[in-house]
């Protein structure tokens, strides 16, 4: 055990603390195995270990502390530590300790309805009840509630769905949460907001499962968000989501005829994008089919069909300027969702495969984040930029590749073989560095980390992120 007094015991507590901001449950009780002694090190420390004992000794000492701030603003006071640590979940003791704790915090003064403050949006407000529903602890979701948490904090039920927390959203129901408003600061509902994950994507299953909970509580799926009037049908369908979430809402009432503010429908949509699997069953289920002339080209490029694009073109050679108005970044797009077949179309068209979309990127950006091994050998053989920064990131595509292994998806095999493909052609490692001057395998899987490493692309005195 290392010694309170020693250096690596003094590193151990803001690693415990950076981690607790992270979310990253597993790096902390790597701490707290190393150096037990942290969670005695202040109140903070300890209600983050949820160590009732260790809390009750500092508040006993001084219960001033209660109010004692931590990081930015000093915003971060010990019920906001206990609602955002993820260790309340490693057994029924310590789900009972971090109860515990709160209802002494509460008892000395704490608020249920303490907040913190993004830094770069000070509009958006994260509350103690929406950090205890994120991590799913329904002890002390019922215990703040009890307490006059506000359940339409613009968060807690959006996140406690995202991740499909039964338990958690029942308790908001109960109290109050609103299922099918419009959020004030982000313009959107919580059906929405989930309707945004992608297929393939950590948390899209747990999202679409506490849709199905939404849409069994009454939540109404055509209540329209954002500038552009979308329902999460208009969403899923263009995103070309899984045909049983489309299902799913169609059969709770989603209006499949409905138009957004620019007049397109979820079929339009759909056909749009090439997902004419959605389209059929949006069709099936009394959606308007007749498409014009636009609409028609750009379903035949989103399908790969270069001969009926090319026949529409004849017939209004301003099409495609038309397209690259309406979508200028369908290439990115198709790309990294790896359509080839689009992507050979849009190309054989004469889109341009070194331009950057508006999100930052170029295709190849794109279809390496995604780890689209087909669509990054399709990019390169017709000479997309290998070695060049992105404006929103500052880095290349192997740096996306990179990232993309550890953010998008699970694919490791995909990503490393990506990475082979953009080494074959020749990477300048400079321009991987990101603008916060990260190398890529800083950014990645550890397996993917390991590659970089035996390809002696990035240093062998490197070291792995600790799980």
């Amino acid at each position: 055990m290392s010694s309170p007094d020693s250096e690596p015991y003094l590193q151990q507590v803001p690693r415990f603390l950076r981690a607790l901001g992270e979310g990253d449950g597993d790096t902390m009780r790597h701490v707290l195995e190393r150096c037990p002694e942290l969670a005695r090190s202040g109140l903070h420390a300890a209600c983050a270990a949820c160590d009732l004992e260790a809390a009750q000794a500092w508040l006993a000492h001084d219960a001033s502390q209660v109010a004692m701030g931590l990081g930015p603003a000093g915003a971060w006071t010990p019920l906001v530590c206990l609602a955002q640590s993820p260790l309340f979940a490693i057994d029924a003791a310590h789900a009972a300790a971090s109860v515990a704790i709160a209802e002494r915090l509460l008892a000395l003064g704490a608020s249920a309805n303490t907040f913190t403050v993004q830094p770069d949006d000070p509009a958006v407000r994260l509350s103690v009840l929406y950090r205890a529903s994120e991590r799913g602890n329904v002890g002390l979701v019922r215990l703040l509630l009890q307490h006059g948490a506000e359940p339409n904090d613009g968060e807690s039920m959006y996140h406690a769905a995202e991740r499909d927390h039964r338990e958690v959203m029942d308790l908001l129901l109960a109290h109050g949460a609103e299922i099918s408003a419009v959020h004030a600061h982000w313009g959107n509902t919580v059906l929405y907001y989930l309707a945004g994950h992608r297929d393939g994507q950590p948390m899209a299953f747990s999202a679409t499962e506490g849709m199905r909970w939404l849409l069994e509580h009454g939540a109404d799926p055509n209540v329209p968000s954002g500038a552009n009037q979308e329902t999460p049908l208009h969403r899923m369908a263009a995103m070309g989501r899984a045909s049983t979430g489309i299902q799913m809402l169609l059969e709770h009432g989603a209006d499949a005829k409905c138009a957004r503010a620019d007049g397109r429908t979820a079929y339009e949509l759909a056909l749009r994008a090439g997902h004419t699997e959605i389209a059929e069953l949006l069709r099936a289920h009394g959606a308007a089919s007749e498409l014009g002339l636009l609409d028609s080209f750009m379903a035949a490029c989103a399908v790969g069909d270069e001969t009926g694009a090319r026949r529409l073109l004849v017939s209004d050679p301003g099409l495609l300027d038309a397209l690259l108005s309406a979508q200028p970044d369908i290439l990115a797009h198709a790309a990294g969702h790896g359509r080839l077949e689009a992507v050979q179309t849009l190309i054989a068209l004469g889109l341009d495969v070194a331009r950057e979309s508006s999100d930052g990127g170029t295709p190849l950006h794109w279809a390496a984040w995604n780890g689209r091994v087909a669509t990054v050998r399709l990019l390169l053989e017709q000479s997309a930029p290998v070695n060049v920064r992105d404006n929103r990131y500052g880095s290349s595509p192997l740096a996306w590749a990179a990232h993309g292994s550890q953010n998008c998806r699970s694919a490791d095999d995909d990503y490393i073989a990506v990475i082979d493909l953009l080494l074959a052609v020749g990477v300048n490692r400079k321009m991987t560095y990101n603008h916060g001057n990260e190398p890529p395998e800083v950014l990645c899987s550890d397996a993917v980390a390991l590659h970089l490493r035996a390809r002696k692309f990035a240093p062998d005195e490197g070291t792995l992120r600790e799980s």
